[in-house]
């Protein structure tokens, strides 16, 4: 990961997948674990695949590396919404920074 923030100092983030091998409380209640793909295993599969090829992949809150220096450029990480991790990749990308998931 860090390879790619050395390769292109206008990169803010490198995200990569994280998988869960317990049911969430939908899952467990709905008796469907294991049945059928977690809304994880398609975020982390297809959505920030897609978001990637446009240059707009988000942070996802683990699994990532930050680039400190951009991070202070927009005062650290934003909290106006419940979705700091998503609101604040927004705010790098306004910025003109670029992410990447692998």
């Amino acid at each position: 990961m860090l390879g790619w923030m050395m390769k292109d100092p206008k990169l803010f983030l490198v995200q990569s997948p994280h998988f869960f091998v317990t049911p969430d409380p939908i899952e467990k209640n709905l008796n469907i674990f294991q049945q059928m793909p977690s809304e994880q295993e398609m975020l982390y599969t297809n959505i920030q695949r897609g978001l990637d090829f446009w240059n707009a992949s988000f942070f996802c809150g683990a699994a990532a590396v930050l680039r400190r220096c951009h991070l202070d450029k927009i005062g650290g990480f934003q909290g106006k919404t419940i979705t700091e991790d998503a609101e604040t990749a927004l705010a790098l990308h306004a910025q003109g920074y670029r992410s990447a998931y692998i």
